[in-house]
């Protein structure tokens, strides 16, 4: 869990592994002193020569020789980083239980009245000949077209994903969506840099699905990066036997895109809730671009997460199953 070798710790100071938890300190001593047991107290532990975060559970018990001497503490360490992620996903669950109900009731209520005044709109327009208001009602139909597509968004969002499955080349894929926006990035004097595995195999997945999620997620990182700074672009495998990324629930092997930029990043607080439906920090955005694309990768069983730090920037993980 430390990464540490049991040479390196043997005989140092016990705040050496928990630096900013003075009370595990105390809780040790009182548990050796006292007798007295605690369980399941919540902390945080870091990798060796790493910044990494690790989220713990420790429970700390007196240790009692055969004759009833007590003889010191033990502390006994376990790694809740998968618990956080299924308290997580349950979260997420609700979030989009809670909008289905919300997103197909305003749908069939607000779709048919919008038609009626899209229709007017563009015969009023048509009947006018001063071209500033043709011009006002051109807004009207424009701002019409928008609230429909956030309706079909949401109703997307709502309803079950129908997917089109196909063995699908992922670099393929991520190449169309880059040939689109790299002149998107150009203006902001930026470039993309690709490091692709080229030992990845096909995977079987909606090909046109696959599109949006990397479209939006590659969106999101050209309106994040600063003036001239690049956007990378990198695919790996991903198995048990990977020591380069966390162990992912109920996935033993499978594919990472990662989409890496170097914008302000995402404070803490934000990323809790970035898959949160109509969450945006964009002043035009509608909030669900990331939740649907959540959805669309755990409809073919993977997942996304997000490692983002305000200095250096975000990187998005991608994973999804290859069978």
């Amino acid at each position: 869990l430390f990464r540490h070798s049991l040479d390196s710790l043997h005989g140092k100071p016990l705040n050496e592994l928990f630096p900013h938890h003075p009370e595990i300190i105390e809780m040790a001593r009182e548990s050796f002193e006292l007798g007295i047991s605690f369980r399941d107290k919540e902390a945080t532990v870091f990798f060796k020569d790493s910044l990494t975060e690790i989220p713990i559970f420790l429970s700390v018990s007196p240790y009692y020789l055969t004759d009833g001497t007590s003889a010191g503490s033990l502390i006994l360490c376990k790694d809740a980083r998968f618990q956080k992620e299924v308290e997580d996903s349950v979260r997420q669950a609700d979030h989009m239980s809670h909008l289905s109900e919300l997103a197909l009731g305003m749908a069939h209520e607000i779709r048919n009245p919008l038609g009626g005044i899209r229709g007017s709109a563009q015969l009023l327009r048509d009947e006018l000949s001063d071209k500033e208001q043709k011009e006002y009602l051109d807004v009207v139909v424009k701002e019409v077209d928008r609230i429909d597509r956030m309706i079909r968004n949401m109703m997307g969002l709502a309803g079950s994903q129908k997917m089109d499955i196909q063995k699908v080349n992922i670099h393929k894929i991520l190449e169309e969506i880059i040939t689109l926006e790299k002149k998107l990035l150009a203006e902001k004097n930026g470039f993309f840099v690709q490091d692709y595995d080229p030992s990845l195999p096909a995977i079987e997945a909606d090909e046109d699905k696959l599109k949006q999620v990397f479209l939006n997620v590659i969106q999101n990182a050209i309106d994040a990066s600063p003036i001239g700074k690049t956007i990378k672009v990198l695919t790996r495998m991903y198995g048990d036997f990977s020591s380069r990324t966390a162990p992912i629930a109920g996935l033993k092997s499978g594919i990472i895109i990662e989409i890496i930029d170097d914008g302000h990043g995402i404070s803490e607080e934000n990323q809790k809730q970035i898959f949160t439906p109509f969450f945006s920090t964009k002043k035009k955005g509608f909030g669900l671009g990331m939740p649907i694309s959540l959805k669309i990768i755990e409809s073919h069983g993977g997942n996304i997460k997000i490692n983002s730090d305000e200095k250096t920037g975000t990187a998005v993980q991608i994973i999804l199953p290859y069978r």
